[in-house]
């Protein structure tokens, strides 16, 4: 792979592990907000508690996926760009010796 690709793919990991980081930090928060407005705008239909978990169940579920995402895209560029210098090592000294 180009340097360029690889960058780019541990500049998209650490965006996905900032995003997912951000969503399971402020799961809580949202959740309320959401719930509160979700309860206000529909006449009570359905409890408070009830919305509320299932909203914060989906940030954390959406915050965790966008985290491990981020660190499989992370090691798997590293890994990519580590098997790359070891590959292109090992050709330099097979030139060397021929």
């Amino acid at each position: 792979m180009k340097e360029n690709h690889l960058i780019t793919a541990r500049l998209w990991g650490l965006f996905s592990m900032i995003a997912g980081g951000i969503f399971l930090f402020f799961a809580p928060g949202i959740g309320s907000g959401v719930a509160d407005w979700w309860v206000a705008q529909s006449n009570s239909m359905g409890s408070f508690e009830y919305i509320y978990q299932g909203y914060i169940t989906v940030f954390i579920v959406f915050g965790a996926i966008l985290l491990v995402l981020g660190v499989l895209i992370w090691i798997a560029s590293l890994a990519v760009s580590l098997y790359g210098k070891e590959r292109l090592e090992q050709e330099e000294s097979s030139e060397e010796t021929a």
